[in-house]
């Protein structure tokens, strides 16, 4: 993958991967991080995530599944800016990793 950290925070992503898995262990996800990836279709999260700055995911169009390797509790307690959104096409998934990653596929959550 095509990251760029600053300690346990991604700063960069200059890739143009359609799967695309957040590396364990970062804990923020900078500004504008995926604004653009019109490739990116799957987007894999740590649960080590505890905050995601602003514009991440803007005009990711093609970005159909989010797998969240935590709970639902988890996810709430990530800070969040006030903007932050999904896009309107994401799914998203707890306590997950992408199928291709694991032999039984998740439940959507409703």
């Amino acid at each position: 993958m095509s990251f760029q950290l600053n300690g346990t925070t991604l700063v960069k992503y200059t890739g143009t991967e359609e799967h695309v898995t957040v590396p364990d262990g970062v804990t923020t996800i900078g500004r504008a991080m995926f604004y653009g990836c019109k490739s990116m279709k799957t987007l894999t999260l740590p649960a080590s995530i505890s905050r995601i700055d602003e514009q991440e995911f803007w005009r990711c169009e093609s970005l159909t599944d989010v797998y969240y390797a935590g709970s639902p509790a988890q996810w709430a307690e990530i800070e969040k800016t006030d903007d932050f959104r999904l896009p309107y096409t994401a799914t998203l998934y707890f306590n997950a990793t992408a199928p291709e990653e694991t032999e039984s596929t998740p439940e959507p959550v409703v």
